[in-house]
């Protein structure tokens, strides 16, 4: 989990919103918090909206699932 989690600190923010999708079925419910939390302080980089939206929606998502 520290791995994915630095490597969601320290990837291009193309890549983000499809590296946050594909890990969600592996992100253990103890570190949901602190994943959303790497993704949250990353929002503000992205560019594109729709990048951005995807993001934003999948914390949705990760939130419901608590």
């Amino acid at each position: 989990m520290a791995l994915l989690l630095d490597q969601l600190g320290k990837c291009p923010t193309n890549q983000l919103p499809a590296y946050a999708e594909n890990a969600q079925s592996i992100v253990a419910v103890e570190y949901r918090e602190i994943f959303a939390k790497t993704l949250t302080n990353r929002l503000h980089e992205i560019d594109k909206d729709s990048k951005r939206k995807r993001v934003e929606m999948f914390l949705v998502r990760l939130a419901k699932a608590k």
